[in-house]
């Protein structure tokens, strides 16, 4: 039977097809240890360029630090009402020690001396990023946390565990509350997580997407 014939769906199907960006959370039901730590597995394991991973994943479960985000994010409340919620950021910079201590700790879980002549051509790829202009750089590490999102809306959807990614907030303020910057990150992305709430109107909606057709090309 032919691709786009198919009945059944595959269980990843159906969990992206059973999400959708959360507009009102239950504010009584919270994430089990079990969920959470799945959660944060899948974004320990998300792929980065060159394996760097040039930033953190802030976790806020207190309630007023919560509430304090609200306004933070346009008054949006589901920042406030979810379980968790997760803010994505990147370090500053591109650093010399990010580089030397991800190349030592390759050589130490793959058996390596310290340092090793093995790595050389692979340290000097990394050090290629010390090169890269500041407008570069941020650029590129925005990007890889927007692959940490990726990974962090999938899993979540293969849990069962709702999600809502935000870009309307703002960084600088949010910078400020969790005291990011003298930390040396920047805040990119908030996603709080939890559970829909059964007055979400939009949880019934039809998902809309462009058919596979326009979007996937065979050569």
């Amino acid at each position: 039977m032919a691709m786009e014939k198919r009945i059944a769906k595959s269980r990843i199907e159906e969990a992206l097809t059973w999400r959708y960006a959360v507009k009102k959370f239950d504010s009584g039901k919270d994430l089990s240890h079990e969920q959470m730590n799945s959660i944060l597995a899948a974004l320990q394991l998300t792929p980065t360029s060159m394996g760097l991973q040039l930033m953190k994943f802030i976790v806020i479960k207190d309630e007023k630090l919560k509430e304090a985000c609200v306004p933070l994010a346009y008054n949006q409340r589901q920042v406030a009402d979810c379980s968790h919620l997760l803010v994505l950021c990147r370090v500053d910079e591109v650093r010399e020690e990010h580089i030397t201590s991800y190349v030592e700790q390759t050589a130490i879980i793959r058996g390596l001396k310290v340092p090793s002549r093995q790595l050389d051509g692979f340290e000097s790829m990394l050090r290629s990023t010390l090169k890269m202009s500041r407008e570069q750089q941020v650029k590129w590490m925005d990007n890889q946390v927007y692959l940490a999102l990726g990974n962090l809306l999938t899993a979540c959807a293969v849990e069962g565990i709702d999600a809502c990614p935000m870009e309307g907030f703002m960084p600088d303020k949010v910078n400020e509350l969790l005291g990011l910057t003298e930390k040396g990150l920047q805040s990119v992305i908030l996603c709080p997580i939890g559970f829909r709430s059964k007055e979400d109107k939009y949880a019934s909606f039809p998902k809309v997407r462009r058919d596979s057709t326009e979007l996937i090309e065979y050569l």
